[in-house]
C-alpha cells in the first residue's frame, strides 16, 4: 500500500489525505497544466489537421519547464523504470479521470471548513455514501475499513484536488472546456474540449526527452493516447 500523504490540515486538526490515485511510490503524480501551447489557426483556435501527435512530440521534446520537487522525484523514477513511459502515463491519466468522476460523494456546504459538521452531510447520489461503501466492500474481510470520518476526509480530499485542478485549467487553458464525465461516458464532443494530454505533458516531456528518434517519440505518444482511451472507458 502506498504511503499516506496529507493534502491539508483543517482547523480542528483533521488531516485531509491526498487521494491514493495520485501517489506513485511515495511521490505525487499530479495534473500540471503549465505546458499550454497548441497548434492554432489564424484566430488562435485549436486545430488538428491530423498531425497533432507529430506537433506534440516536437513541442514536448524541445520545451523547457521548471519542475516541482515532486516532479524531480518522478524524473528519477522515469530514469530508473523502463516501464514508466507513455503507456503507463496514459493508464494513470485515464484511470484517474474515471475515478475522479465518482467524487465527491457528499455535498459540502461552502462553510464546511468553518463548521466541520460531518453529521449533517448529505450524499450527492446515495443518501449515505459511507453506508453504501460498507455494503460494497462487506465481503472484503482482509482489508480494514475506514471510519466514517476517515471516509469523509478522503472524499473531501478529492474535492479539494478537483477544485485546484479546475482553477489551474482555467488559468492556463482559457477558452477551453474542462473535461467532465459526460464527455467521455457519452461521447459528447466540443471543438475546444480539454485535450487528453494537457494535464500530463510534463511527465510525457520527461519521457520524450530521453528518446532521440522522432518516430520513436511519436510511437511513445501513440501508446499514451491508446492506453488513455482504453482505460477511461473501462
Amino acid at each position: 500500500m502506498e504511503s499516506r500523504r496529507i493534502l491539508k490540515v483543517l482547523a480542528n486538526g483533521w488531516e485531509v489525505p491526498c487521494p491514493y490515485e495520485v501517489i506513485y511510490k511515495d511521490t505525487l503524480l499530479l495534473k500540471d497544466y503549465r505546458l499550454n501551447d497548441f497548434p492554432k489557426d489564424a484566430e488562435s483556435r485549436f486545430i488538428d489537421d491530423g498531425s497533432y501527435v507529430e506537433w506534440l512530440q516536437d513541442y514536448l521534446f524541445r520545451c523547457a519547464i521548471n519542475l516541482t520537487d515532486e516532479q524531480i522525484k518522478i524524473s528519477s523514477h522515469i530514469a530508473a523504470d523502463k516501464y514508466f513511459g507513455g503507456a503507463y502515463i496514459g493508464w494513470h491519466a485515464g484511470f484517474y479521470e474515471s475515478v475522479q468522476g465518482l467524487y465527491p460523494a457528499y455535498n459540502y456546504p461552502d462553510d464546511f471548513e468553518e463548521t466541520l459538521n460531518i453529521e449533517n452531510l448529505t450524499g450527492i447520489v446515495d443518501d449515505d455514501p459511507y453506508a453504501e461503501f460498507l455494503k460494497i466492500c462487506e465481503d472484503d474481510i482482509d482489508e480494514p475499513k475506514p471510519s466514517r470520518l476517515a471516509f469523509i476526509l478522503q472524499d473531501y480530499g478529492h474535492l479539494l484536488l478537483k477544485k485546484t485542478e479546475e482553477a489551474e485549467f482555467q488559468r492556463y487553458w482559457p477558452g477551453f472546456v474542462k473535461l467532465e464525465p459526460l464527455h467521455w461516458m457519452f461521447g459528447l464532443h466540443e471543438s475546444n474540449l480539454e485535450l487528453a494530454d494537457s494535464a500530463w505533458r510534463v511527465y510525457l516531456s520527461l519521457v520524450l526527452k530521453r528518446i532521440s528518434s522522432k518516430s520513436d517519440r511519436i510511437k511513445e505518444l501513440t501508446r499514451f493516447f491508446d492506453e488513455y482511451a482504453d482505460t477511461i472507458h473501462k
